[in-house]
């Protein structure tokens, strides 16, 4: 009997290409928009911010979920109570959840929180930043844990606000 492959060298095969490598990578912020509809659900809003990291092969991609209804964004409070999914969270659960989590992205950036409400996706363009990267919960994939401004070797203090937008200084003051 002969083997599945016949003449068919598997072992000198070359390695499936790896994502972006599990760590910590300066980048800078490429795009950011607003994309209706996602793969796990065509109704969805959300923030995409796409990162290029310094040393990794590919653009990285993170998605932050606005809330909405009818694809308009909404506060929290136009979301129901019930019904609760399996993990007894409902609608306005999810949504106080993903404004958490949103206001926390742009207060990690340095935005002020008084000019969260007024920018843009243009305005995160060019932002210095550093990614924290790990695994995906079910896939070999990795995703953004953890995204904040960069600043400079040794920084401690607020930048000035006259200080011209580059890396390690604050564009949002």
């Amino acid at each position: 009997m002969s083997n599945i492959f016949g003449e068919l060298d598997l072992g000198s095969a070359p390695e499936v290409p790896s994502g972006n490598a599990k760590g910590v990578w300066p980048g800078t912020i490429s795009n950011a928009e607003i994309q209706y509809g996602s793969k796990k659900n065509e109704d969805a809003v959300g923030l995409v911010v796409t990162y290029e990291l310094e040393g990794q092969p590919y653009p990285q991609p993170q998605w932050h979920s606005i809330p909405q209804i009818g694809g308009k964004p909404m506060p929290a409070s136009a979301f129901p109570d019930e019904p609760k999914d399996n993990k007894g969270l409902s609608p306005r659960d999810k949504a106080l959840r993903s404004l958490a989590y949103l206001k926390q992205f742009f207060l990690d950036l340095e935005v002020p929180e008084e000019q969260i409400n007024k920018i843009t996706p243009e305005a995160l363009k060019g932002t210095p930043v550093v990614v924290t990267l790990g695994p995906q919960t079910d896939s070999n994939f990795m995703q953004v844990n953890k995204v904040v401004l960069r600043k400079p070797t040794g920084s401690t203090g607020t930048i000035p606000s006259s200080t011209p937008a580059a890396a390690g200084t604050n564009p949002f003051e």
